[in-house]
């Protein structure tokens, strides 16, 4: 057995150095082995990958606590080849480790978040998501708050928005919000315009108008159910919702820009009001 506090030549000081180096360098060889074996067998490419859908997030993990428990367990072999009592460094480090988890309890929270995303699987990287917190309703205008799945850590997820800023978020932020995700099965996406039709206007006309834009839009699919339904009455107009599929999500700005544009001039060339906010003072004697 070594012994490195009874050194008395630099031979035995080489050959300890020589052990420990030795440890380290398989450590490291079998780590990489270890994290070669794990890609190849479980990345989206490989058969047992597709079969059971482990994300990105999932083999980043796998590979990191792989790499933690073969350099414990080298550092383990190292201590004890050398008759180093591990029993007083584990009692040590495991008062420790509860000190340290609760001053971090935040990191742990978004740690156990980080597990919570990778079974769940509410998006993976290059999903386009929104985000919102329970409290808020779901409005039309929140359609364009988006952004893309850049990575997915163990602390936080980043997402880039559509101004090309990169966010930050903590996996225990995630977990509080809503999640729509725009692409994760299915890219078509139902878009709603709403619109008014002044009191005087042909009704069934305008009605007609809405459904040909639809039919001459090439961001609408043909053959699902799009229609323009009534809404009630407002204080300048008739209102009316127009329902459309679209080939994609990540295309409705520009298929609600298209679809504006086509009904605002078939509106104007067949007669069609639109309203505008009106007073009417009506003075008696």
């Amino acid at each position: 057995m070594l012994n490195l506090f009874g050194l008395n030549s630099l031979g035995q000081l080489a050959l300890n150095a020589a052990f420990m180096v030795m440890v380290l360098v398989v450590a490291y060889l079998l780590q990489a082995v270890l994290a070669w074996f794990i890609d190849w067998n479980f990345s989206a490419k490989s058969f047992i990958g597709r079969r059971r859908k482990i994300t990105e997030f999932g083999l980043k993990i796998a590979k990191r606590f792989t790499t933690f428990f073969i350099y414990f367990v080298a550092l383990a072999f190292i201590l004890g080849a050398y008759n180093i009592d591990l029993t007083a460094i584990i009692a040590v480090l495991g008062v420790g480790g509860i000190a340290v988890a609760l001053a971090a309890q935040e990191t742990l929270s978004n740690l156990i978040a980080g597990f919570v995303l990778l079974t769940d699987k509410p998006f993976k990287v290059g999903d386009r998501i929104s985000l919102r917190s329970s409290a808020q309703q779901r409005k039309e205008d929140d359609a364009d708050e988006w952004g893309y799945v850049i990575d997915i850590g163990w602390r936080s997820t980043r997402i880039r928005t559509k101004e090309n800023i990169y966010l930050t978020i903590p996996n225990a932020e995630l977990t509080k919000r809503e999640i729509y995700n725009y692409t994760i099965k299915d890219p078509t996406y139902r878009l709603w315009m709403p619109l008014q039709i002044s009191y005087e206007s042909d009704y069934d006309k305008a009605k007609a108008l809405l459904l040909q834009a639809c039919r001459e839009s090439p961001f609408v699919i043909q053959g699902k159910r799009n229609e323009a339904v009534h809404k009630g009455f407002g204080d300048s107009g008739v209102k009316l919702m127009l329902r459309v599929w679209i080939k994609n999500a990540e295309e409705r700005g520009q298929a609600r820009s298209d679809l504006y544009e086509r009904i605002q001039r078939a509106f104007k060339e067949n007669g069609i009001v639109i309203p505008y906010p009106r007073i009417q003072l009506v003075q008696q004697k």
